[in-house]
């Protein structure tokens, strides 16, 4: 599955519906690095969050379609503590749920009060699977950042 920018834009503004109806009012997001930055940086934009963390956690062998798992493995956080936040874990997608897990106990630790996860996509195997997804899907997902536009999108500035 091709997730074009114009695609991004409004799964973006669907998870930032879902976001709202659910009463859900973040005070802090987690941008999951890679695929969860731009992801973060919409939805802190859309939601008005102005504490936006980083986490860079190593779980893929390589970046070939289906590579290898390996158990999650903290590189980086950009946060020691979140006491009393309300937290939003960003990502592009939740494959197996085992990243999530392990961001969402890594989060929970550093005191915040609640978690959640908002992600561009989710497996169907995804255990657990993230409160609010864009798109539930079996197909591998192809993300803007890694690939050109597809031909049918405008690739003018005012497309990006």
């Amino acid at each position: 599955m091709q997730i074009t920018w114009k695609t991004y834009r409004a799964l973006v503004e669907d998870l930032v519906s879902a976001i709202r109806s659910a009463s859900y009012e973040p005070t802090c997001i987690v941008g999951v690095a890679r695929g969860g930055l731009p992801v973060a940086t919409s939805l802190a934009a859309q939601l008005k969050v102005a504490n936006v963390q980083v986490v860079s956690v190593a779980r893929t062998v390589d970046d070939r379609v289906y590579a290898a798992k390996e158990r999650p493995v903290l590189r980086f956080r950009s946060f020691e503590r979140l006491d009393e936040q309300r937290v939003l874990v960003a990502e592009d997608i939740v494959g197996t749920g085992e990243t999530w897990r392990f961001v969402d106990a890594l989060v929970r630790a550093a005191g915040a009060v609640s978690c959640e996860c908002a992600a561009l996509a989710s497996t169907v195997h995804a255990a657990p699977a993230p409160r609010f997804a864009g798109r539930i899907t079996d197909e591998w997902v192809v993300f803007p950042w890694e690939s050109p536009p597809c031909e049918t999108e405008n690739a003018s500035a005012d497309s990006l």
